[in-house]
């Protein structure tokens, strides 16, 4: 028992982190939720993209965003995309 308590001491831990996570909620022009959105986060320098779906609370989230500017589209079957930048 003395060598695993010794093996997990050895491990590294990271406490911090060089990323971050957008969430959010869409709503249409009346308040209500939108489920099945999808909501893309892409870097700007290095054009990587990184989509979510809104769930059935109009919920989405994208974790683990690297910094930098972030460009930003929103796209739902009948309403068309809506990309954003900046």
């Amino acid at each position: 028992m003395r060598f695993a308590a010794l093996f997990c001491a050895c491990l590294p831990l990271f406490a911090q982190t060089n990323a971050g996570t957008i969430t959010g909620t869409v709503f249409d022009a009346t308040q209500a939720v939108i489920e099945g959105v999808k909501v893309t986060a892409h870097n700007l320098a290095t054009n990587v993209a990184q989509p979510a779906t809104t769930n059935a609370s109009g919920v989405y989230s994208l974790p683990a965003l690297e910094p930098g500017a972030l460009g930003s589209g929103h796209e739902h079957s009948g309403c068309g995309e809506f990309p954003q930048s900046g």
